[in-house]
Order: structure tokens, then sequence, then C-alpha cells
């Protein structure tokens, strides 16, 4: 079988493997979902050995609610509510408000986290990175102290300016590229508002305000103003940096 993983068929991975690869390399990333307390990394912040830096990124919790919904058995109730039209007595609410109480505490700590964290912490936000993929990267970038290769520059160009939406197939047919991921990003950071009702988006809202007024989202007042597509609910600037 040529791409054995798209069947998610993929062996367990190897760690030995993987970190004797690490170790090959100057800078290592390491990405994960979230950081509960970011004062559990201080040991490896302060470490003199290392030189660590931390990025978090943060989306929209409206956007991020309607990925949970389309979890196939995840979010039976939600799904019930899409499918239906009528809001179930028993939606549970709890993941997506711990979500968003998540996001808004690690950033805090970020943002005011002492002088462990000064000059090693950077916020970024999913839909600036979207819409300014270039830009955000060098930023990244400068921010942990590694200098960008020419090939990383062609790399995001080539796959954040998709201009039609078979540009991906047409990739894996002329160049065999099964994990392609070319597209167009600054349209698909606020494709969400397209595909969840504006009841669910209300609830988010609702459980998540302090959260969406402190990273610069705008709430949706209609279904209309929901699905206006040429007004962007992303405020320019995140309105919860300190001055």
């Amino acid at each position: 079988e040529r791409f054995p993983c798209r069947m998610r068929r993929c062996e367990a991975l190897n760690l030995t493997l993987a970190a004797q690869a690490c170790l090959l390399r100057e800078h290592v990333a390491i990405k994960t979902v979230r950081i509960r307390n970011l004062p559990t990394l201080r040991a490896v912040v302060d470490d003199p050995r290392l030189d660590v830096k931390i990025i978090q990124l943060v989306r929209d919790p409206r956007a991020l609610a309607s990925r949970m919904v389309a979890m196939p058995g995840q979010y039976e109730a939600w799904e019930k509510w899409k499918l239906t039209g009528a809001k179930p007595d028993d939606l549970d609410i709890s993941r997506i408000k711990n979500t968003c109480d998540n996001m808004k505490i690690t950033a805090e700590m970020g943002w005011s986290g002492g002088q462990w964290l000064r000059g090693r912490y950077m916020l970024a936000r999913y839909e600036d990175v979207s819409r300014e993929p270039l830009a955000k990267a060098q930023e990244m970038y400068r921010f942990a102290g590694v200098n960008m290769d020419a090939s990383v520059v062609r790399w995001i160009e080539r796959n954040t300016r998709a201009t039609e939406p078979m540009v991906a197939v047409k990739r894996v047919l002329d160049i065999g590229d099964v994990f392609s991921t070319a597209r167009n990003s600054a349209k698909q950071a606020e494709r969400w508002r397209l595909s969840i009702p504006f009841a669910f988006v209300q609830v988010v809202q609702e459980v998540c305000a302090p959260t969406l007024r402190m990273f610069g989202y705008r709430l949706a007042t209609s279904a209309l103003d929901l699905a206006n597509m040429n007004v962007s609910l992303v405020e320019e600037h995140i309105l919860g940096v300190p001055t």
C-alpha cells in the first residue's frame, strides 16, 4: 500500500527514534493541545542549558465549537440539536466553557507571569496567522530566535494562496503529495460561520463572553450578522493585551 496512513493504520510511534531525530537538530518544536498551568514549565524555562520559548495559539471559541460538533459521537446532544433544530434539555456546555476558560487563564499567566516569562511568551491568533501567514511566521521565528530558511518562505507562499478549491486534489495528482494542505488560508479562518446555526453561536457567546472579549472577537448579534462574510467577527487587534 503506497500511503498506509490514509486509512489510519500507521504503526505506533517509535518514541526512541523520534527523540534521537530531535537531538540531531539545533532547534526542537513541541506542539501540545494545551498547557493548563504555565508555571509547570518554569523548571524547563529556568534551565540554563535550554532556551525555551512558548507560543500560545488561540482561535475563536465559536470556530472551535463548530469543530467539536463535527466530531462523530463526541457531542451527541449538539449533533441532535443541529439536525432537529430543537435545543436538547441535556445539553452539556462544560467542555466548551472549560476550553474558553483555559485559553483565557493561560494568556493571563503568559502576560503577567513574572520575570521568568519575560521575553519567553508570545500569543498568536489563528485568524491573524491565516490572514498574514508569512508575516506571522516571520514574527514567530524572530521571537524564537531562529532564522527562517528560504524554503520555508516558499512553502508558506505555495500552501496558503490557493485560488480554487481543487488545488489540493491537483497537487496530489500532479506530484503525488497525498498530504497536501494547500488552501487559501485567509478564507478558511471564518468559514465556520456558515456551518453552525446562530442558536449554537449564542450559547457559546454566553459562556465564553470574557474570552471572546479578551482576544478581540466580536459578537454576532443575529443570524444575518453571522452569515455576512463581508464583515469580519475578528477585531484588528487583541483587545486583552496589557498596555
